[in-house]
């Protein structure tokens, strides 16, 4: 007759069916060495598990792009009013949006506060979904405001926001992490953002002065 013995193997949790042999001519020493031998045997074969076995065809790991978890800008409530603070400060708030665009893919708030007829805002817009469209991502290219100052808020309708800034060293890369084109860093930037009124909320009508680029 021929035993059966369950050996569980830890590493790969799964029961294989060992039989050995009960001879007279086998003793219990020869059986506890053949057990051995069949145990270390399964442990470099592998145990099947979940239908497939370990040692079996796997899929290669692959090294995709999760994007980051950055927190979406928030409006300061004081960015709608129809002052040349307020005016200021959606300005500053719409640079954010260019920031938060570029880390994470998402182009909602960067379009939600651009007016649509807003050329380089769009421009800005469809960089980004190029970057991101394939699975791919950006590193660095963020703005750092170093001043702004309201001009010609006397057109109260149409209010111009001088913006000093500072953009870092940008990389656009393709989902396996290969470099497929870069921007330089650039430093005491100056460009114009023209505001527009839309309802209750101000939009960026249009840029101009230095490019921005995303």
């Amino acid at each position: 007759m021929a035993r059966l013995h369950y050996v569980k193997d830890d590493a790969k949790y799964c029961q294989s069916h060992i039989y050995v042999a009960s001879l007279p001519s086998v003793n219990a020493t020869t059986r506890r060495a053949l057990l051995g031998a069949l145990v270390l045997a399964l442990s470099l074969a592998g145990c099947a598990q979940n239908g497939q076995l370990a040692g079996g065809n796997q899929p290669e790991p692959t090294n995709t792009f999760s994007p980051a978890v950055i927190p979406q800008p928030i409006k300061p409530a004081e960015a709608d009013e129809h002052t040349e603070r307020g005016a200021q400060q959606f300005a500053l708030y719409w640079f954010k949006t260019i920031n938060y665009a570029i880390q994470t893919g998402d182009v909602k708030p960067l379009q939600a506060s651009s007016h649509p007829e807003c050329g380089p805002c769009q421009t800005l817009v469809a960089a980004v979904q190029d970057d991101y469209a394939d699975g791919g991502y950006a590193e660095g290219g963020l703005y750092t405001i170093r001043s702004s100052e309201a001009q010609n808020f006397a057109l109260a309708e149409q209010p111009t926001i001088l913006i000093s800034f500072d953009r870092s060293a940008q990389s656009s890369l393709a989902p396996d992490g290969q470099v497929r084109g870069s921007k330089p860093a650039a430093s005491f930037q100056e460009c114009q953002v023209l505001l527009v009124k839309v309802g209750r909320s101000w939009r960026v009508r249009t840029v101009f002065g230095d490019t921005l680029t995303a």
